[in-house]
């Protein structure tokens, strides 16, 4: 989108994608969201979109792609409206403002298909079960975060994580279209660094999971946390003992009030000593101490703050057609069935969070290519 700075092609889009995850994507999706992804950020930006254009950062290390930032300030709590819930709030009222029905405390059960077509959805309200008939029906049901039987099915090397996502990730999506013989294409999940799913990832005491000086694991090491793009640390804390490790700093460190509100809380653990420190942590003296002198950390007293591994997101999803439609295991259009959003993430990246904005934009793209396609067809 030249109007925002921003001038890559397709191409360079899915070779970035391709090269961090490691395998072939969904490629003729991904041109389309390429396609309708400067069009459609401007329609929300002139409709009030909470962002700043003029306000960008790489969204990875190793990209040349810029990221807006939200207009929220990212000092307020998350659940007080930070980046993407700031941004999801805007885009409910839209809908509502453009007609849009919303039904609360109206859960999905199951489709309703007839021979081998979509039909609509069965509804279980506060009081009532009834069947919505629709011509399309959009899935757009989030991940499965929340969902420990199904993180042991599709991403098992992760089922010990800690998952800071909204409750209703629980991948319905997934459940409801097992019959139709639906294909899961992705691999790993989506994950940050944090304290734990209280604390999570914003906010005072979260940030202080990613202010260590230098991050060690039980055996007192290292394991290049500190030089690693913050989307890949899921993994990397993850395959530590006890998937987790420490923030390691002293009085050099930029937020060492930060720290004592740690103590205070207490979340973070404080020495006069290293010696004192690993002591307390039960990690291997002789190892902690010869990590922190080749890191130079010599100014005590000493903080320490357990940091986990934190779901942000999950990526396996259903695989889809360049127009969002499900497809089976044969390559076939499930006739009026179309997936968004997390649900279709394993369609666009692989592995890990590849970069700030991923989440939200894949959704909103894919959410506009939906809607395209079921006007396109519902006005032949």
């Amino acid at each position: 989108n030249k109007n925002v700075g921003v001038d890559y092609t397709a191409d360079e889009y899915i070779e970035f994608m391709e090269t961090l995850g490691g395998t072939t994507l969904n490629r003729d999706l991904m041109r389309n969201i390429h396609k309708v992804s400067a069009e459609t950020f401007d329609y929300l930006v002139e409709k009030g979109l909470p962002v700043n254009v003029t306000n960008k950062s790489l969204g990875h290390p190793a990209s040349n792609f810029p990221v807006a930032w939200s207009n929220v300030n990212s000092t307020v709590k998350y659940n007080e409206g930070y980046g993407g819930k700031s941004i999801m709030d805007f885009i409910y009222e839209l809908a509502l403002e453009n007609g849009a029905e919303v039904r609360l405390n109206s859960k999905v059960t199951s489709l309703v298909v007839e021979n081998g077509s979509v039909k609509g959805v069965n509804v279980e309200g506060l009081d009532s079960k009834y069947t919505v008939n629709a011509k399309k029906v959009v899935l757009a049901t989030g991940g499965f975060t929340r969902n420990v039987e199904m993180i042991k099915e599709l991403a098992p090397d992760y089922a010990s994580v800690f998952a800071f996502t909204g409750a209703g990730s629980t991948g319905d999506g997934i459940t409801m279209t097992r019959d139709l013989d639906t294909v899961i294409v992705g691999e790993g999940m989506m994950g940050l660094t944090g304290y734990n799913p209280n604390y999570g990832y914003y906010g005072a005491e979260g940030a202080i999971a990613r202010k260590g000086q230098i991050y060690i694991n039980k055996d007192g090491k290292q394991f290049g946390a500190e030089k690693a793009f913050y989307g890949e640390t899921l993994a990397l804390f993850n395959n530590q003992t006890d998937h987790m490790a420490y923030a390691i700093c002293d009085q050099n460190n930029s937020d060492v009030e930060g720290f004592e509100n740690g103590v205070k809380a207490g979340i973070v653990t404080k020495a006069d000593t290293i010696e004192e420190l690993a002591t307390k942590l039960d990690v291997d003296k002789d190892a902690m101490i010869q990590t922190v002198k080749e890191n130079g950390l010599e100014y005590g007293p000493y903080y320490a703050m357990e940091v986990r591994p934190l779901f942000i997101g999950s990526i396996p999803g259903l695989k889809v057609t360049e127009n969002t439609e499900v497809v089976n295991s044969k390559g076939e259009v499930i006739p009026n069935l179309y997936a968004v959003g997390e649900l279709t993430f394993g369609n666009t990246f692989n592995d890990y969070y590849p970069s700030s904005g991923t989440g939200m934009g894949t959704s909103i793209y894919t959410g506009a290519i939906a809607a395209r396609h079921i006007v396109a067809q519902l006005s032949k």
